[in-house]
């Protein structure tokens, strides 16, 4: 089940919560949740069909036309600030129009897609999770601050250099930001710094800070439960009794009488924010499929294992890795506790003949024992990969482990059949050819296209003809 602080970025309400006042961080849509809703948008009227939007910014003058206020919705998004630049936060919030009855490009439509599947996810929230609301509100963000971007006006360089120490102010607040350290960063000396911001913001640099700091630490308070001290030290106050005396200067009450009095408020005001969540209007914006371009399947895992005639078909397989990296450390731990936590069929690995795994002189399989050894202790039926595929795989994000494919000339091709042969041969021996006969393997056919590219280095030409000679012989 959602919690409150799930929907802390987003608030639905009803047509009475239009004319409040925005907050800092609030994108506000008006969405029709009927086909036949006509409204005056800043002095033209306009009709609106189902699923449509207005974004309404601090300058937009919106009405309904009728008797159509039982046909909208107002979702509200309260954007943070880590999810934005500054530069480009004041212009989106500020300037920003979208009205999806005028302008039916792809962007408007995905925007429409993404507000009635938040919509559902608020309607039927016993069926999704945090994640859910998170990746439509991502996407939202995404789309805004990316396609409006190009809108942002150009400023000049001196304006540009105190906006960003302003920008760097609002997405680093939490931090502790002394006057000093800020000006090095910026290469500015602490006291011109400090005059250039007043002269440019008006208001000082510390002021400027502790309002940011105060300000999200008062929505924080309002939109979600955390307790005070937990806001105090997420907010950059370094205690709460600063946080009490920062509060208590600016809104003359502490933090808690605050809160205390703004959920009374709340509950008894009829100019609430919140005061009728408007359920009736999103159950037929999101029931009304048919006048949408998009509709959403949700298939369960029943569904899943009645067509696919499997239980759980993503247990069949993991893909293990490189057969070398059978020997790392950790590795075995490793495997051990995924098949007990989750219990796979089948392991696939590749890589099982290169050249570090086999002596190809003598045709010992020591070492590819030790592999297949590994896989049937852990009850995984080996699945084993037989292209020509060369390693390269990152330790770290400096250090990039590199091998060359392996069988990589035409003669050893010529050899491949018998050489597998006897490895098959050898493994009857060993493990018996009951169990041998449950093993899978793979052999996949490449396009010479797209092995020649400029990415496959590792791979000449006359290695994949080689290989693709190769291929039918196997495949008999």
């Amino acid at each position: 089940m959602l919690s409150k602080e799930d929907w802390s970025n987003i608030k639905f309400s009803s047509l009475g919560d239009l004319s409040l006042p925005f907050e800092d961080n609030e994108i506000r849509f008006l969405v029709s949740s009927d086909n036949d809703l006509k409204v005056n948008y800043n002095g033209q009227a306009m009709p609106m069909n189902m699923g449509d939007f207005i974004l309404i910014n601090r300058h937009s003058n919106c009405g309904i036309i009728g008797n159509g206020d039982n046909h909208v919705i107002i979702i509200s998004f309260f954007i943070n600030r880590e999810d934005y630049s500054g530069e480009l936060y004041t212009h989106i919030f500020e300037n920003l129009e979208i009205n999806s009855c005028q302008n039916k490009a792809k962007t408007s439509e995905e925007i429409k897609e993404i507000l009635k599947e938040i919509v559902n996810i608020k309607v039927n929230s016993q069926e999704f999770i945090r994640a859910d609301i998170r990746e439509e509100y991502y996407r939202l963000v995404a789309l805004l601050f990316k396609k409006y971007a190009k809108d942002v006006p150009q400023k000049s360089n001196h304006a540009s250099r105190i906006d960003r120490v302003k920008e760097y102010l609002d997405l680093n607040y939490k931090k502790n930001l002394p006057l000093t350290e800020v000006a090095a960063k910026f290469d500015f000396s602490a006291p011109y710094l400090s005059r250039l911001f007043k002269n440019t913001f008006k208001q000082s640099f510390k002021a400027y800070l502790a309002n940011l700091r105060i300000e999200n630490a008062r929505l924080d308070m309002l939109q979600t439960d955390k307790k005070l001290i937990d806001i105090a030290y997420s907010n950059g106050f370094p205690n709460v009794g600063s946080f009490n005396a920062a509060f208590k200067g600016k809104y003359h009450l502490t933090p808690s009488v605050y809160r205390k009095k703004s959920k009374f408020d709340n509950k008894n005001s009829q100019t609430a924010r919140e005061y009728i969540v408007p359920k009736n209007q999103m159950k037929d914006l999101i029931g009304n499929q048919h006048s949408q371009n998009v509709t959403t399947i949700r298939i369960n895992n029943d569904q899943i294992n009645a067509i696919s005639g499997m239980k759980e078909p993503w247990r069949q397989l993991i893909n293990v890795g490189e057969a070398s990296s059978f020997f790392s450390k950790n590795f075995h731990e490793q495997l051990k506790n995924v098949q007990k936590d989750i219990g796979f069929k089948y392991g696939r690995i590749w890589g099982l003949f290169a050249d570090i795994m086999v002596d190809s002189n003598n045709l010992k399989f020591s070492k590819i024992d030790e592999v297949i050894d590994t896989l049937l202790s852990n009850k995984l039926i080996p699945f084993i990969e037989l292209g020509n595929k060369p390693l390269k795989i990152n330790r770290n994000y400096k250090e990039v482990i590199q091998r060359p494919a392996h069988l990589r000339t035409a003669t050893v091709y010529k050899q491949f059949l018998k050489f597998f042969t006897k490895f098959l041969i050898h493994c009857i021996a060993k493990y018996g050819k009951e169990e041998v006969s449950k093993w899978n393997f793979e052999y996949w056919y490449p396009s010479v296209s797209v092995m020649n590219n400029k990415y496959m280095p590792d791979v000449d030409k006359t290695n994949i003809e080689g290989y693709l000679k190769n291929f039918p012989k196997f495949q008999e």
